[in-house]
């Protein structure tokens, strides 16, 4: 029998277990099979080749008695080929009074050779010769079967109360042929985090991811684990690519910042975005909603002077003031405040530019002064921009 391809796994024990030949026995007419081949996990096996059915044993004071010859067997092989051995002959009483030959073994493509005569049958390729049956010139055993598997030939005894034996059959073999399938190198592929700046609402943040090329299949980790976070903080987000042929992976910080949530109920006593509390209320009457006061940072509850202040210190400047608070306290974890300073022309047509310098300024509680030419000018308008990340 042959297994075109087995799969093994590496670290685990496997069986092979070798078929004895079968040996003559002196009991009338019994028979003697060989063994069979086999390999596999345990007692199980995955390929096997079936020994052959044993010729007969003649005890008996007639010299009219012959045994029968040996039969090739592929019933019951596993595998996916499965050639049977060639037959022996049975035991020649008339002309020639011989033992029967042993048939050769089952090849490794092709069937097995029947015995035509006491001479063994010849070996195909890959296969073992039969044993040569005893000739005609008196009593005596038969020869053993060549390994792998050829069938013993008979014996002859001519007189009552002679012991002669059939040769005992070849072993049969097991070759195995290992091949390592190379694991051809992965592709190349590209995975970009997104989403990695969320605000805190209590619920689990995911982090979302793109690839190139698009559509892999990936596995995204925080801290380690592929549980999303729902708490305030920050956490090393890794993605893996495990789309099979491609490889990949990206490395990024997931940032749960604070929300006005917090903020809220420390000013207003309640988390409940309404009333006086509601982002877009303005309780203390000074033009700035609640959450432009959480954006900049000022009381809720308390009119503010201006944020940004012009004046001219001499002639053809002005000079721009403001305050830059960092963010921090309640409703703050995990984020930082940033300016912009932004001038137009006009607010009919307002055409808001940010002055160079002064694109993205973070501020830690310091006081930022801008000194700006305004010669060659008619009118220029200023303000402020500030938001969190």
């Amino acid at each position: 029998a042959k297994k075109i391809s087995i799969p093994v796994v590496p670290g685990t024990t496997y069986t092979t277990t070798i078929g004895a030949g079968g040996i003559s026995q002196i009991t009338h007419l019994v028979t003697a099979s060989g063994g069979d081949s086999w390999f596999g996990i345990g007692s199980d096996p995955s390929c096997l080749a079936k020994g052959g059915s044993g010729g007969q044993s003649v005890v008996s004071s007639s010299s009219s008695v012959s045994g029968s010859g040996g039969v090739g067997n592929s019933t019951g092989c596993i595998g996916d080929i499965a050639y049977s051995g060639g037959n022996g002959l049975a035991g020649q009483l008339s002309p020639t009074n011989t033992g029967g030959g042993g048939g050769s073994s089952a090849g490794t493509s092709s069937a097995g050779v029947n015995a035509t005569s006491y001479l063994g049958a010849t070996a195909v390729s890959g296969a073992g010769a039969g044993g040569n049956g005893k000739d005609s010139t008196g009593n005596g055993n038969g020869s053993a079967g060549n390994s792998p598997g050829g069938g013993g030939g008979g014996a002859r005894g001519s007189s009552a109360g002679s012991q002669v034996t059939g040769g005992t059959g070849g072993s049969g073999q097991i070759i195995i042929t290992v091949k390592t399938i190379a694991t051809p190198t992965p592709t190349q592929a590209t995975i970009t985090l997104e989403n990695l700046t969320q605000p805190f609402d209590g619920t689990a943040k995911t982090v979302s991811a793109t690839t190139s090329p698009i559509g892999l299949t990936y596995t995204i980790t925080y801290n380690g684990l592929p549980t999303p976070p729902t708490t305030v903080g920050t956490y090393t987000v890794v993605a893996t690519i495990t789309q099979s042929g491609y490889s990949g992976n990206a490395t990024g910080t997931l940032t749960i910042s604070d929300s006005p949530v917090a903020w809220r109920q420390m000013h207003f006593s309640t988390v409940a975005n309404s009333g006086n509390a509601a982002d877009a209320a303005d309780p203390d009457g000074d033009a700035l909603t609640n959450i432009q006061e959480y954006i900049f940072g000022t009381l809720p509850t308390s009119e503010q002077p201006a944020l940004l202040t012009l004046f001219s210190p001499s002639s053809g400047n002005i000079t721009l003031t403001f305050t830059g608070k960092e963010a921090s306290g309640a409703g703050f974890t995990g984020l930082v405040r940033h300016y912009r300073v932004e001038k137009s022309p006009s607010l009919a047509n307002p055409d808001w530019q940010a002055l160079p310098g002064y694109e993205d300024i973070t501020a830690g509680n310091s006081t930022i002064s801008i000194t700006q030419p305004t010669s060659g000018e008619t009118k220029s308008f200023y303000r402020l921009k500030a938001w969190l990340e």
